[in-house]
């Protein structure tokens, strides 16, 4: 009998267990095991690499091989990385150049990096980033080689390498906080006119929000702070590609002065002592469609401000101008369009000084400048624009970027549209100083105030003003005018009160009061009231104008040694239309027209041959017109039409054989005078005209009791002439002549026969 097959009814014995023995594990269940036993290997090894190795790899690895590429030595004293913080911490790194001296250092290097938002998120991902007493010591040779040149080892030059293509994007990072901790920074450039040495100590440095991801508008803030007290503080926003950006500065602490080796390269004039502050806003987008560089200026303001101008062109000296505070307000700078406009400049306080050296006196000077040659053109040209490139069809962000900029600055170079609506001086004081004159001079001014604008330079800069100052104890001047820069013209009204011409003495040469004893000007008040013009045009020389009224009241010369008066006036009226043009060829060509009135003149002095003199003129009058003209090769024609009169002159003088007085009621002169000199002959001079004079009494006792009398006396037609030594008249009159004389003044023989007895009419 046969047993059933279990082929088809029961289980497989290769599939089903012997009964009672227990089921094989799962394979899901093995891999586990696996994993749970090499987890804590794993850990313990990322642990052991990421505490000590990488440390280790910092220390003996990456730093030697930075240092193959120096001409230094580096030094590390401790690396810390935590593998599960992702913190990365150096100490104490120095690097030293060749020579054993410090060019870079810092306490503390500490970064946190992110991690799971740099494998999540495309670019580097930095949560901190901070350097914590940094030191950096930057040299610039007089050659022009720096520390970093020096420093760094150059790559050789492979010629078989390609070109390096350039970047497609900008590397992406992202940091949220980067901050540096007392800085300092030694700077020294020896390539500058004067050295520039600049030590930074205590400099804090921030920036949130790091972002460099395309497309990305990233707001940031940076903040920068010295020991100093400088402090420039920045919030706005960054997009990276394409380089966009906006936002607000403000700036406090700044002192520009010591960057001026910097501009010493391009001018003379030298700031001291200013510390700015500003607050703005920008727009920059230089490879945009349409560009947009706009910056706002709300409120700028420098502090104690020093400008010092060396002159050397014919006014040899110095100028120095310096205020308590110049605040400039709202400054609009378009530099797509080359556009800047200045609501307003305010210069409060402070004091100027113009200084003139030792040397040529200020007459000599002013003719150097008045005969000067011909100006070199100053105006600069357009630079040609340079083929502009479609930015938007560059495919590389820096490349697209260089260009942008490279256009920008090339448009920069052409002129601007410049203007400023007011500009205000307010309680200005100045000092003017002349150390060539024989004794030095001194003029000082207060309570300056002007007012200029507006100044456009669609208008070549003509610029309307008005001055007002207080000048020495009681005087007042008052100036209004236009300025014209470009062309060198100033015109304008002035009226001026008060003012003690005594200053001026110096520059009166000893010979205009000869044959006076040495005397300068004492107590004389000036006044004056008119309009004047001057030009100074490119072919040289000068153009210059005066209308206008010139009082000095009272007028007094005084004696050098003793003070005492040796010419004065109660007053000296001058009320003239004049001009002066130098422009051709070193020629002077001088008109004048006018009134002069002057009343009670005085004059006292010993003089060599007549001992003590005294002689006053009651009236002085003048009117007529007057030319002046000198040619190159040094001749002078002086020509003058009009008429003079003298009033109520009394005179006297003593010497050893006794006084002489003399008196005249009225003289009066109508005609022509001509006088021509030319070099290495005597002048020739010219007189024509009716003269007359009444009043004429003279007395001496030099040779005996004499004296003259003469009721009135008048020349018609007089022609006098030096050259021919020749005097004509038509008509000669006397009237009322009585002279009485003693010998030897009468012929021994007398008139008549019978010796004189005394008097003869």
């Amino acid at each position: 009998m046969c047993m059933p097959s279990n082929s088809s009814t029961g289980p497989s014995p290769t599939n089903t267990p012997p009964a009672g023995a227990p089921a094989s594990p799962p394979r899901w269940s093995r891999k586990k095991k696996f994993f749970l036993a090499y987890l804590p290997i794993a850990l313990v090894l990322y642990t052991l690499f990421g505490f000590f190795a990488v440390p280790l790899i910092i220390r003996k690895i990456i730093v030697p091989q930075v240092q193959k590429r120096l001409n230094a030595t580096i030094t590390l004293e401790r690396a810390y990385t935590n593998p599960f913080s992702f913190w990365l911490t150096l100490n104490k790194l120095e690097v030293k150049d060749l020579s054993g001296e410090q060019v870079f250092a810092f306490d503390r290097f500490e970064a946190n990096f992110q991690s799971l938002d740099t494998i999540f998120s495309r670019g580097w991902h930095f949560d901190t980033v901070k350097v914590v007493s940094p030191f950096f010591r930057g040299r610039v040779e007089a050659d022009g080689t720096n520390t970093l040149s020096k420093l760094i080892k150059p790559v050789p030059v492979d010629p078989k390498a390609k070109p390096k293509e350039p970047l497609k994007y900008i590397p992406r990072l992202v940091v949220r906080d980067l901050a540096v901790e007392n800085g300092e920074l030694d700077i020294k450039d020896l390539s500058t006119p004067k050295p520039f040495e600049r030590l930074i100590t205590g400099a804090a440095f921030h920036i949130s929000n790091v972002d460099t991801r395309p497309e990305y508008v990233n707001p940031m803030k940076i903040e920068f702070s010295t020991d100093e007290g400088a402090k420039v503080t920045w919030n706005g926003t960054l997009q990276v590609n394409p380089l966009t950006s906006k936002g607000d500065i403000e700036i406090a602490g700044i002192v520009p002065s010591r960057f001026m080796p910097y501009a010493m390269r391009y001018t003379d004039i030298s700031l001291e002592h200013a510390k700015l502050a500003a607050k703005l806003t920008y727009e920059f987008a230089p490879v945009a469609s349409p560009r947009v560089v706009t910056v706002h200026v709300s409120t700028a303001t420098v502090d104690t401000p020093k400008l010092i101008v060396p002159w050397q062109d014919f006014f040899k000296g110095r100028a120095d101008a310096g205020a308590d505070k110049v605040l400039v307000t709202d400054i609009d700078v378009n530099v797509d369009t080359r556009n800047i406009s200045i609501a307003k400049i305010d210069i409060l306080g402070g004091e100027s000084l113009l200084e003139l050296s030792k040397g040529r006196t200020v007459p000599q000077r002013v003719a150097d400048a008045l005969l000067s040659a011909a100006h070199p053109e100053s105006e600069t040209k357009p630079v040609e624009a340079a083929p502009k490139q479609d930015l938007a069809a560059i495919p590389y962000p820096i490349v697209r970027l260089l260009t942008g900029l490279q256009q920008l600055i090339n448009d920069v170079q052409n002129p601007w549209t410049v203007e400023l609506t007011s500009f205000d001086v307010t309680g200005h004081r100045h000092t003017f100083t002349d150390l060539s004159a024989p004794d030095a001079v001194k003029l000082a001014t207060s309570d300056l105030n002007l007012h200029a604008g507006p100044i456009k330079s669609t208008e070549d800069f003509k610029t309307p003003f008005t001055l007002h100052a207080k000048a020495q104890a009681d005087g007042k001047v008052d100036i209004k005018g236009i300025i014209e820069p470009l062309t060198r013209k100033i015109a304008g009204s002035i009226e001026a009160t008060g003012l003690n011409a005594a200053a001026a003495s110096p520059y009166i040469p000893a010979s205009a009061l000869a044959p006076l004893p040495p005397a300068r000007l004492g107590n004389s008040i000036l006044s004056l009231k008119g309009d004047f013009r001057a030009e100074l045009p490119q072919e040289g020389g000068a153009k210059s104008g005066w209308i206008g009224r010139t009082v000095l009241a009272p007028l007094a010369f005084e004696s050098s040694e003793k003070k005492e008066v040796v010419l004065g006036a109660k007053s000296l009226d001058i009320q003239s239309e004049a001009t002066l043009d130098t422009t051709a060829a070193a020629d002077i060509d001088i008109k004048w027209k006018g009134t002069i009135k002057g009343e009670t003149f005085t004059a006292a002095a010993p003089l060599p041959q007549t001992g003590e003199t005294k002689a006053t003129i009651g009236a002085l009058g003048v009117d007529g017109a007057l030319t002046l003209a000198r040619a190159s090769a040094g001749g002078v024609k002086i020509n003058y039409t009009g008429a003079a009169i003298l009033g109520n002159v009394e005179a006297s003088a003593s010497d050893a054989l006794g006084p002489i007085t003399a008196a005249l009621g009225e003289a009066a002169f109508k005609g022509d005078l001509a006088i021509n000199a030319s070099p290495g002959s005597d002048p020739a001079i010219t007189l024509s005209g009716d003269t007359s004079a009444s009043g004429v009494k003279a007395g001496t006792e030099k040779f005996g009791n004499a004296a003259l009398a003469v009721a009135s006396a008048k020349v018609n037609t007089l022609k006098l002439n030096t050259a021919d030594k020749s005097i004509n008249a038509t008509l000669v009159a006397v009237d009322g002549l009585n002279l009485i004389a003693a010998p030897p003044m009468i012929p021994p023989e007398g008139f008549t026969k019978e010796p004189p007895s005394g008097e003869r009419r």
